[in-house]
C-alpha cells in the first residue's frame, strides 16, 4: 500500500512518535510512506519532526498555512496526493480531519487516529466539535481508548466505523540508575524514595492533584521525594501549591526534558494524575521500562491494565484516593515488584510497534480491498 500520514506538528509529540514508529514498521513491511507535517508562517523544513522523520528514514513533506485554518493548505494538500497517489490516507487531529473531508475522492480511504479530547481554552473545545463532526466521513476511526469511542459515538460517527487500538511505542534506549541525576531530580540520600510525574502542566494533566495527593502521602514518610518532569501554563501555580503545601524541600519542578528515557530508571514509581487523556505515553515508557505505575482512571488507563495487578489505579479528581494509592505502593516492595514485572509482561506481549501496526494495516487493509474492517483483538 501506498500511505500518507498527515500531523498538525513541528515538533516530536506523543502522535508523532507513534505515527514515526508505525510508519518505520510500515515501510519495513514492504509498504510506501509519506509523512506530512504543517508550518505556521515562513517556510521551516529543518524543525525536531523533519529532522526525526529523516533520523527515520522517512519521506516528508511539509505545509505551510499562513494562519490557523489557511484554506490554502488544501491545494497543497491536494497536489501532494495527486503526485503521491496514496491508497491509504491516515490522519492524526483535527486539521488532518479537516484535510481528510477534503480528500474523499477516487478509491482513497481515510484512516482517522483519535487521540482525545482537552479543555484548555474555548477555541480548543470548538475544534473538537468539528473534529467529531469532521470523522463522520472517515472510513474508519481508531481510538486509544473506548471512552473516547463511546463518546464520538454520541457525536454522530457510526460506531461499526469505531475501533480501538492501544497505543505502543518503540523500545526506549536503556538507561542506567545514575547517583547525581536521581539528586538532580531530589532525591539526595540513597534511601529516599523518588515519585515521579512526567507530562505538560496543563489542567487536563492534573499536576496540582499529584501535588495535593503528595502532601498528604508525605505524612509519616520522611523518605518520599517527588519531581515534576514537564512544563506548561500551570509552572507558576504548581510552584506556589508546593510552597503553600509545605512541600518545598520534598518536591522539584525540573522542567521539560527531550529524553526521557533517562529519567524513568531514577524513579521508584510514576504517577499519572491526569483528568484527561487517551492512553498516555508516559504509562507504557514506565510499563516498558519496569517503573511501577500509580493512575487515576483516565482515558484508555483502565483499559489497558488492571488495578492492583499491572498498576494501581484511582478515581479521577480524588487527591486522598491517588494519595492512598501512593502509600500503598510506596510502603511494599514485593506490590511494587510484582505490579512492574506483570506491566512489563503485558508491553512486551500485546503493546509492540510490531502488534500496533500489524493491525492497523490489517485495518488499512480491509478499507482499500473494500472488506468489513477487522473485529477488535481482547488484550490477554
Amino acid at each position: 500500500m501506498r500511505i500518507a500520514i498527515f500531523l498538525d506538528t513541528d515538533h516530536l509529540s506523543g502522535p508523532a512518535r507513534l505515527a514515526r514508529d508505525f510508519a518505520v514498521d510500515a515501510r519495513r513491511l514492504g509498504h510506501q510512506i509519506v509523512m506530512v507535517g504543517l508550518v505556521r508562517g515562513a517556510p521551516a523544513h529543518d524543525n525536531a519532526f523533519t529532522r526525526a522523520m529523516a533520523d527515520a528514514d522517512l519521506p516528508t513533506e511539509i505545509l505551510r498555512e499562513r494562519f490557523r485554518f489557511d484554506p490554502a493548505i488544501v491545494p497543497q494538500f491536494l497536489r501532494l496526493l495527486d503526485r503521491f497517489q496514496p491508497d491509504l490516507y491516515q490522519s492524526h487531529g483535527y486539521k488532518g480531519s479537516f484535510l481528510g473531508c477534503r480528500a474523499r475522492r477516487g478509491a482513497l480511504r481515510w484512516q482517522a487516529v483519535f487521540h482525545g479530547f482537552t479543555w484548555e481554552n474555548w477555541r480548543v473545545r470548538l475544534y473538537h466539535a468539528l473534529d467529531a463532526r469532521w470523522l463522520r466521513r472517515a472510513d474508519e476511526v481508531v481510538v486509544v481508548s473506548r471512552p473516547f469511542g463511546r463518546e464520538l459515538a454520541r457525536r454522530g460517527v457510526q460506531p461499526d466505523r469505531i475501533r480501538w487500538v492501544p497505543n505502543a511505542i518503540a523500545p526506549l534506549p536503556s538507561a542506567p540508575r545514575d547517583a547525581r541525576l536521581r539528586r538532580d531530580l531530589g532525591a539526595a540520600a540513597p534511601a529516599d524514595f523518588l515519585v515521579g510525574c512526567i507530562g505538560r502542566l496543563s489542567p487536563e494533566k492534573g499536576p496540582d492533584i499529584f501535588i495535593r495527593a503528595l502532601a498528604l502521602a508525605a505524612a509519616g514518610r520522611p523518605q518520599l521525594r517527588a519531581v515534576l518532569v514537564g512544563d506548561g501554563p500551570l509552572r507558576d501555580a504548581c510552584r506556589r501549591l508546593i510552597a503553600e503545601s509545605n512541600l518545598a524541600d520534598r518536591v522539584r519542578l525540573a522542567g521539560f526534558t527531550d529524553n526521557p528515557a533517562a529519567i524513568y530508571p531514577q524513579l521508584d514509581l510514576l504517577v499519572i494524575p491526569s483528568r484527561s487523556e487517551g492512553l498516555p505515553t508516559v504509562l507504557l515508557e514506565a510499563m516498558q521500562t519496569g517503573v511501577p505505575v500509580v493512575s487515576t482512571r483516565v482515558g484508555g488507563v483502565p483499559d489497558l491494565v488492571r488495578d492492583g495487578e499491572t498498576a494501581l489505579l484511582a478515581p479521577l479528581n480524588d487527591p486522598p484516593a491517588l494519595a492512598a494509592a501512593i502509600g500503598r505502593a510506596a510502603d511494599d516492595s514485593a506490590l511494587r515488584e510484582h505490579l512492574a514485572r506483570q506491566a512489563g509482561r503485558l508491553a512486551l506481549e500485546r503493546l509492540s510497534v510490531a502488534a500496533r501496526a500489524r493491525t492497523l494495516l490489517d485495518h488499512a487493509a480491509a478499507l482499500v480491498a473494500g472488506r468489513p474492517l477487522p473485529p477488535e483483538e481482547p488484550l490477554p
